[in-house]
């Protein structure tokens, strides 16, 4: 934490001496980028990692969407978007990774083959009203599934989970789903962060549990490696995510994809990304 607090004196330093605060649009500026320094600090410290930071343009593969995008491989982080990548936001359906790990120790969901009924309520997405398994509900991303989940967990259990796991800004202070447009946020170096270190076993987790969440991730292979990942959009209509990572040969290559402004903002369009990068560039 040391090199974090200086590197927050600096910046106030730098803020006083050269006027920044002079106005508020100084200000938002000066506050922004010493925010979105300390995340990357903050990443980075907790991870105990050297990353060789490597920007990246990946501006065509965007089009005309805003966003970002960070590729972790080896010890090198390829970043497009810097100015995103450290800027936390609700981690929307993206979060069903933390609750069906979470679900998994907790008792509540035994496999992938875990059945919950629905409760007859009908739904925006026709394919969300029945009966539906673990496996079949993470890749509809459907709601109500992993709210029950959630409160059969109960709220307490799973705040001590994610703080365990040090997910975000671990704030569930919001009712169920605090992590749709709410309480809970994440940036998308913490995302990739997360990602690498739950599938490389740096966290307390179960390896059964992460291996049936392996399962559930698997998307599709792409240049003959497997793509692993999910998607999450938000209600607001500014935050799409695709999260997850690609394994070739034994290694893998951990990502998240942000997008928060263009005509699609959404986690399917945020995964076309995704797989178009992925094949060209890994």
């Amino acid at each position: 934490m040391q090199l974090l607090w200086r590197a927050v004196n600096y910046w106030n330093k730098v803020g006083n001496l050269s006027g920044f605060r002079g106005s508020v649009l100084k200000k938002f500026v000066f506050r922004f980028v010493t925010c979105f320094f300390v995340s990357i600090v903050t990443f980075f410290e907790c991870h105990a990692v050297a990353y060789d930071i490597v920007g990246r343009d990946y501006a065509k593969y965007f089009e005309n969407n805003g966003g970002c995008a960070v590729f972790l491989k080896d010890n090198e982080c390829y970043v497009y978007g810097d100015e995103s990548t450290g800027i936390r936001k609700s981690p929307c359906s993206t979060f069903k990774i933390v609750a069906t790990l979470a679900g998994l120790k907790c008792g509540v969901l035994k496999d992938e083959n875990t059945v919950i009924k629905w409760d007859g309520v009908k739904r925006y997405f026709d394919e969300w009203n029945k009966d539906l398994s673990l496996k079949e509900a993470f890749n509809l991303s459907a709601v109500w599934y992993f709210e029950k989940v959630a409160n059969e967990i109960g709220k307490e259990k799973l705040t001590d989970f994610v703080n365990e796991i040090s997910y975000g800004n671990k704030d569930t202070s919001a009712e169920i789903p605090f992590w749709l447009d709410s309480s809970l946020t994440i940036s998308p170096m913490e995302q990739t962060g997360f990602l690498k270190n739950l599938f490389e076993y740096k966290l307390s987790i179960d390896g059964r549990n992460i291996e049936i969440l392996k399962k559930i991730m698997q998307k599709e292979s792409i240049n003959d490696g497997l793509l692993y990942g999910k998607t999450g959009t938000s209600g607001n209509g500014n935050n799409g995510w695709f999260v997850g990572f690609y394994e070739k040969n034994g290694k893998k290559v951990y990502f998240a994809i942000n997008l928060s402004s263009g005509k699609d903002i959404s986690g399917k369009h945020a995964e076309k990304i995704a797989k178009n990068i992925i094949a060209d560039c890994f």
